[in-house]
């Protein structure tokens, strides 16, 4: 699965409760996976299975994880399935994967915490 990851100087909690809250905001429907991750979808996958590109769908899968230097890892992993609308829906997809972690990032900065490092996996 394609995504991306952004690397902070913030505690795993605080960092997917920032997540949580800004997927919120951008009107995707989140499912509690686990401690630190969940998952967030918008669009339908049966309209995008009858209306390919047209109808947009994401299902995403954020998560974060801590290592022993300080630095935290969310990684946002993208859905990767052509039956769901083809080669368009997965710019879209990928577009508002893009958008959500541009905002995940501006929330960090405000929260008082530092982007070390974002890059595509």
């Amino acid at each position: 699965m394609a995504g991306i990851k952004l690397v902070t100087d913030m505690a795993p909690d605080r960092l997917v409760q920032l997540a949580w809250r800004t997927a919120q905001d951008l009107a995707f429907k989140l499912t509690p996976i686990k401690d630190a991750a969940f998952e967030a979808t918008k669009g339908h996958a049966l309209w995008s299975l009858v209306a390919g590109a047209a109808a947009l769908r994401c299902d995403f899968r954020l998560s974060a994880h801590q290592y022993p230097d300080g630095t935290t890892d969310l990684m946002l992993e993208r859905n990767g399935s052509w039956l769901t609308g083809g080669m368009v829906n997965q710019r879209r997809a990928r577009a508002e994967a893009d958008a959500l972690m541009q905002k995940i990032g501006e929330a960090i900065a405000q929260a008082g915490g530092n982007v070390i490092e974002r890059k595509e996996i």
